[in-house]
């Protein structure tokens, strides 16, 4: 057997370690929230480095996501993967799932937003016993304006008040570097005021329109 190194892999690792996922075209409620909370790339490690790390993180999250999103739906006799959402402004959402009937069985438009995550992060940070109030890590924050766009949307579509989400996280290794590698799956209901959710919006669309 002979061998030889195949350097094209160097030159694909930049496209690779993005996300390859279908969009529409148009302007998404990704590219808004992305920017109102923004990455910090304070890192030690050289550029082709985080470009792997980053390939195997979209890599993981994909199957992960994607697939957990498939089993829910499957699985879950209220639960299924909606089609895109679209904002007045035009700005495209992509939700993970809708749960139904979470409060009236009978009202075909109680719904419940649900995201998926997949996350490298500890744990310990979380609050996973008694309810209370901002007891997340500021790394979610996100996942928080994810999720009330989503809520700014579906209030607009339906006329009518959204205020919860359900977000679902497979932690990768929930244990950190506090104790042996353990992955974890682990869920929440949130809950935002109807201020909340229309400043959020405020903030999306003022980056939409190119004001920041």
């Amino acid at each position: 057997m002979l061998h030889r190194v195949w350097h094209e892999i160097d030159a694909l690792l930049p496209l690779l370690a993005q996300s390859s996922l279908p969009r529409t075209p148009g302007v998404h409620l990704s590219d808004l929230y992305s920017k109102l909370h923004p990455v910090s790339n304070k890192s030690s490690f050289p550029e082709k480095t985080l470009s792997t790390m980053a390939l195997g993180g979209f890599a993981v999250e994909k199957v992960l996501e994607r697939g957990l999103a498939e089993l829910m739906a499957e699985r879950h006799a209220r639960c299924v993967r909606p089609d895109e959402i679209v904002s007045s402004e035009g700005i495209i959402g992509s939700p993970d799932l809708f749960f139904y009937g979470e409060h009236d069985p009978e009202d075909s438009l109680d719904i419940v937003i649900g995201d998926i995550k997949c996350k490298w992060l500890s744990l310990r940070n979380f609050p996973t016993e008694e309810e209370g109030e901002d007891g997340f890590p500021p790394a979610m924050d996100k996942a928080w304006a994810q999720l009330m766009a989503y809520l700014y949307v579906l209030s607009e579509i339906h006329q009518r008040v959204y205020t919860q989400g359900r977000i679902i996280i497979y932690f990768v290794n929930a244990a950190g570097k506090f104790g042996p590698p353990r992955p974890e799956l682990k869920a929440w209901d949130l809950f935002w005021s109807e201020q909340e959710i229309a400043e959020n919006w405020a903030c999306l669309m003022t980056i939409a329109r190119g004001e920041v």
